[in-house]
């Protein structure tokens, strides 16, 4: 049940009983419902970091530095890196104090890569191309003409409406309590969302560590 960004604010407006007040110009929503969008993004791709992913072969600097800005296009959005590939090898993700000033001759028990600034450090430097392979955020709704379909999993877009329903109604007095009644069945369809598209498989969860082996010593 894809939607319109018309749709959601018009909807949005239904659950905050809200059709034709003025307290809020859609103008104003629509900024509030771009600032949405992208939360539930970053919930969506913390709990399936493939969802949505491109890879993007692209140059580093003579320093060995690639802009964060490149790895986005007009309508994909850079989120986080899931890997770097060139020179058949895999790069690995290290700390900026392992190697905070990389030449050509550093040789980080591999190939890594770190963030700096606004941008990602290739270690060692001069490497001429690599793969990164991203996952990304779509344009933000706020971006979108009225008429325009918001990218959300398909179904779930209510998690949006009620979210958006809920932070109207944030201004105080009697309407804390339907604020927060919003909010928390938003809550409720998130969870089912992630739910839904946490997996594929019907294969059971695996926990994991969440850090990086070679601060155990293996790597």
């Amino acid at each position: 049940m894809s939607m319109t960004k018309a749709a959601i604010i018009a909807a949005a407006r239904e659950r905050a009983d809200a059709v034709r007040s003025g307290r809020w110009s859609d103008a104003d929503l629509g900024i509030l419902l771009g600032a949405l969008h992208w939360r539930e993004w970053s919930h969506i791709l913390s709990s399936n970091n493939v969802y949505k992913k491109r890879t993007v072969t692209v140059t580093p600097s003579a320093a060995g530095v690639i802009a964060k800005s490149d790895l986005s296009s007009a309508t994909q959005f850079f989120f986080r890196i899931l890997s770097i590939y060139g020179g058949d090898r895999f790069y690995t993700p290290v700390a900026y104090k392992d190697a905070p000033l990389p030449t050509s001759f550093t040789n980080f028990r591999g190939s890594a890569w770190y963030e700096d600034g606004d941008g990602i450090q290739i270690v060692p430097v001069g490497a001429t191309s690599v793969d990164v392979t991203v996952n990304y955020r779509p344009k933000r709704a706020s971006a979108l003409d009225d008429g325009d379909t918001v990218d959300f999993p398909d179904g779930h877009e209510h998690v949006l409406v009620y979210g958006l329903a809920g932070e109207m109604l944030l201004k105080g007095g009697a309407e804390t309590e339907a604020a927060s009644d919003m909010f928390n069945f938003q809550r409720i369809l998130r969870e089912d969302m992630l739910s839904d598209i946490g997996r594929l498989s019907v294969k059971p969860r695996v926990v994991e560590a969440m850090d990086d082996p070679s601060d155990w010593g293996s790597f």
